[in-house]
C-alpha cells in the first residue's frame, strides 16, 4: 500500500507511486439497474468501451452513477474509487 497526497489525473498516480500509467488499474463503478453496481476494472492505458461492457454484462443499458450514488454503494469517494 502506498499514500500521497490528492491527483488529478492517471498520471498523477502512477507518478506518485513511480510507476507507470499502464501498470494502474482504473476502478471504475457502473449502474447496471436500479441498486445493482458493479465495479469495472480497467487496465490504466487503455479506455472504457461501453459496448463492450454492455456485452459482457448481458444488458442494452449502463450509466455511472453521480458522486453521492457512487459513495453509497461503494463508500468511497469519487476519485478514490
Amino acid at each position: 500500500m502506498t499514500r500521497h497526497g490528492r491527483v488529478s489525473s492517471l498520471e498523477e498516480a502512477a507518478a506518485a507511486r513511480g510507476i507507470e500509467p499502464r501498470d494502474l488499474i482504473k476502478t471504475l463503478v457502473v449502474r447496471r439497474a436500479e441498486d445493482d453496481h458493479v465495479f469495472v476494472l480497467v487496465p490504466g492505458d487503455r479506455t472504457f468501451s461501453w459496448a463492450k461492457v454492455r456485452a459482457l454484462l448481458g444488458t442494452n443499458r449502463i450509466s455511472m452513477p453521480d458522486a453521492a450514488a457512487a459513495k453509497a454503494v461503494t463508500g468511497y469517494e469519487r476519485g478514490t474509487i
